[in-house]
């Protein structure tokens, strides 16, 4: 079951155990993200979401860490595993029409999804303070700037809601917004977000970009913008379904788009079309790097609206020791429905936990010929979704990838440094810096499925035991063991 309020989540890491509250005041200039970075260094697990009470310079509080392990993950989710979230997904991407006799046990699933349509409320917890035009200051929120070397404090759990004005659907994505001023925002999009080309359907029309931003709230809401566009989908049923519960959305004050209704804020503003590259910043990327980018969006800012009592979400974009690497387990399950319908030879898909963020990834391939896996890893190598990937590792489909001991294994059982490696160009955002030039980036990919032994033409096996013979000498061993 989701939480529609970010406060009854708070009180549910509370009651486990999971929170760790800050009353003193603390400076949101780089001592947040110095103590929430020392609260994960800690623990081994990820350590305690961190919720800092009292922010220099402002009445809202700040909390921290708060998806850092994979249990509160999964805690937001309200599952039992990850694949309970792919498999939902993978349901709603899958339209069938039930039949009464053959298909009556589908019935259930297309009863429950046809219910996760996002609901219009006239009302909103989401705006229960509002401030228009010059009543707006930035400034008074409290935005960490967390490392020295930004040029402004930053969202970087903020979630940006566009519409596209030539297919009506909506679009999420959670770019790194920079406070540029009392009433602007700078969105430093990754090279691979598609929030620029609906800027430029507007810009086309010779139209501001309306844009709607979302803080707090439902914690899952900023997990569904980390996923890639699903052509031909809405932002807000994804997230319904993801959530499987129905978002409950509002109209903004001065827009006509609508905002998740029991967020703790939404902003809302529109982007000029002459002030589409009007600015540069510097930030730290999600990738634990300082990275400046040109030619920077503008967000004017029209209205900010939150809860009575709001409670800011921060994510700390540490090297090394990040939040996101407990969303990887969760990512990676809900990016495997949408890969099987590109590749149907994927089986099985994980990112890392050796890599930083979304840097190494392991894909089970189900191969028919001499080459398919490695035409399967040059198509996944160019998906916009696996951008930051740069080592891509292909493994059969039995090979259990979430150990990634195994999969090395086969990799040096199973590949040629010569005839299965290979590095293919592929698009490569500002934030790599160890990539001298964009624009021969590339992406290492390394086949390590069975294939033919070169010399005898049949397909090369792994010495292994039966899954019988492997539960009977278990049995066996634990008996003499005294063990049951």
């Amino acid at each position: 079951m989701a939480f529609d309020q970010l406060s009854d989540f708070l009180q549910k890491l509370a009651h486990t155990g999971e929170l760790v509250r800050i009353p003193q005041e603390i400076d949101p200039r780089h001592q947040i993200s110095a103590i929430t970075s020392e609260a994960r260094r800690s623990d081994a697990l990820g350590g305690p979401a961190v919720l800092f009470e009292s922010v220099k310079g402002s009445r809202v509080p700040v909390v921290t860490n708060l998806l850092g392990t994979p249990g509160r993950v999964l805690l937001a989710l309200g599952d039992e595993s990850f694949e309970a979230a792919g498999q939902r997904l993978d349901e709603w991407l899958t339209p069938r029409v039930p039949d009464a006799t053959a298909d009556s046990k589908f019935a259930p699933v297309f009863a429950r999804l046809a219910k996760l349509v996002p609901r219009s409320q006239k009302t909103a917890f989401s705006q229960q303070v509002a401030r228009l035009g010059r009543d707006i200051n930035l400034h008074e929120l409290p935005f960490p700037r967390s490392f020295p070397g930004e040029t402004g404090p930053t969202a970087t759990c903020a979630q940006l809601w566009l519409t596209s004005p030539e297919t009506g659907l909506k679009w999420i994505s959670a770019p790194v917004l920079e406070v540029g001023g009392p009433q602007s925002l700078l969105v430093h999009w990754p090279l691979t977000d598609r929030g620029p080309d609906i800027v430029d359907e507007y810009r086309n029309q010779n139209q501001p970009t309306p844009v709607m931003i979302s803080i707090g709230g439902d914690p899952l809401l900023h997990l569904a913008a980390q996923l890639p566009g699903i052509p031909d989908t809405d932002a807000c049923q994804l997230a319904s379904v993801l959530r499987e519960q129905t978002l409950n959305v509002v109209r903004g004050r001065t827009l006509e788009l609508e905002g998740p209704a029991d967020a703790d804020f939404l902003v809302e503003g529109y982007i000029d079309p002459q002030e589409i590259d009007a600015a540069q910043g510097t930030v730290a990327s999600p990738s634990g790097l300082l990275v400046t980018r040109q030619r920077l969006a503008v967000i004017r800012v029209t209205a900010v609206t939150h809860r009575s009592q709001p409670v800011l979400p921060y994510v700390v974009h540490a090297s090394g020791n990040s939040e996101e690497a407990a969303w990887a387990p969760l990512l990676s399950q809900l990016l495997l429905p949408v890969m099987r319908r590109i590749h149907p030879g994927v089986q099985t898909f994980q990112f890392s936990r050796d890599g930083q963020g979304r840097r190494i990834a392991f894909v089970g391939l189900r191969t028919r010929f001499p080459g398919h896996a490695r035409r399967i890893l040059q198509g996944l190598a160019q998906w916009p979704a696996l951008a930051d990937v740069m080592l891509l590792i292909g493994v059969d489909e039995d090979v259990a990838i979430h150990d990634s001991s195994t999969v090395w294994q086969h990799v040096a059982q199973m590949s040629d440094p010569v005839s299965d490696f290979l590095t293919v160009t592929t698009v490569r955002d500002s934030s790599h810096r160890a990539c001298h030039d964009l624009s021969r980036a590339g992406t290492l990919l390394i086949d390590a499925t069975r294939k033919p032994d070169p010399r005898t033409g049949e397909w090369i096996e792994l010495a292994d035991l039966t899954p019988e013979s492997r539960e009977a000498a278990a049995i066996f061993w634990r008996s003499i063991r005294g063990e049951r």
